[in-house]
């Protein structure tokens, strides 16, 4: 199911539900490990980056079970 635009996060807000600084949080998009839909920016000249929350629930259990077979 695809969130609409008001349930998409920010950057800074997935970041904190990972509980990882913005910086690490654009090194999981950069490295292709979260999935990110990017908007026309705002009057800036970078594209926004949006998450859907279960992108984010999706990365969680990936490392949990990751984790527990380790």
């Amino acid at each position: 199911m695809s969130a609409t635009q008001d349930d998409l996060l920010t950057t800074t807000q997935a970041a904190q539900r990972l509980g990882v600084s913005r910086r690490y949080f654009y090194y999981l998009i950069q490295r292709g490990l979260i999935t990110t839909i990017r908007l026309p920016s705002m009057g800036g000249s970078k594209p926004e980056h949006r998450v859907e929350p279960s992108e984010i629930e999706r990365f969680k259990d990936e490392n949990r079970r990751a984790a527990a077979t380790s």
